[in-house]
């Protein structure tokens, strides 16, 4: 099976990709398990807020997933998503930090390149080594953190753009196939994408992946293949990156 994707907005202004994947349409949960209470640590949602997330069974414990969405007035850099796992009694199970995978590239005045998600863009970070011994069913409630820096002066340099993504039916299941475009003046090595199916109100529900050892010249294209997901939602966030080639 295959399908054409087109674009649409998710989650306040994010642009996503919708695929007519056959999935389920009518989930629009932003947080699941529902009623899994999920704050900040630092005691306010500003800067980078949790949108969305989803936390569910995966193959080897538990799989966590979140939308990231930037409500600053300035672009987030080197932002990142950790999450405490506590019990009734408010005692640490266990954490976990991921990084936030979307945005674009900006160059420092100093020279150094860092990611930055610009403000009202959505990024998404994903758990995938959570230990088996962590029960869903045992964690009381959640508390998470979304670390980044501010930084005056950056130039944006442009970005990996991945584009034509399309849902596939592979020997392993369902998956993803697309394009990434290298928008940056520079080569690049090593690319990697992530591809995050979204219910219909942009919360991820896993993640699929693919990367290649090849270069891909400044404005060259890379085509990909993921791995499968369980459930392919009805659309897609991608995010793309690469080594950066002097």
């Amino acid at each position: 099976m295959r399908s054409t994707c087109r674009a649409v907005i998710l989650l306040a202004g994010a642009l996503g990709t919708a695929c007519s994947s056959g999935g389920g349409t009518g989930d629009r949960r932003l947080f699941v398990p529902e009623g899994l209470a999920n704050t900040n640590l630092d005691g306010a949602d500003v800067g980078l807020v949790l949108a969305a997330f989803t936390l569910v069974p995966g193959a080897s414990g538990p799989d966590l997933y979140a939308a990231i969405r930037n409500d600053d007035v300035a672009p987030a850099c080197s932002g990142g998503f950790v999450t405490y796992f506590l019990d009734d009694a408010g005692q640490v199970i266990t954490s976990d930090g991921a990084g936030l995978e979307g945005g674009g590239l900006y160059q420092l005045p100093d020279g150094p390149i860092v990611p930055c998600i610009e403000p009202g863009e959505v990024a998404y970070a994903a758990s995938t080594d959570l230990p088996d011994t962590l029960v869903i069913d045992e964690v009381g409630s959640l508390q998470h953190q979304t670390p980044y820096f501010i930084i005056d002066g950056i130039v944006p340099i442009g970005r990996l753009a991945v584009s034509d993504v399309k849902v596939v039916t592979t020997a392993s299941g369902t998956a993803f196939t697309g394009t990434v475009t290298n928008g940056l003046a520079m080569a690049v090595s090593a690319p990697a994408v992530s591809v995050f199916p979204l219910n219909a109100v942009g919360r991820p529900l896993g993640v699929a992946t693919a990367s290649a050892t090849v270069g891909v010249p400044a404005g060259g294209t890379w085509t990909f293949e993921t791995t499968a997901v369980a459930d392919p939602g009805v659309a897609t966030a991608a995010a793309a990156s690469a080594s950066l080639m002097p």
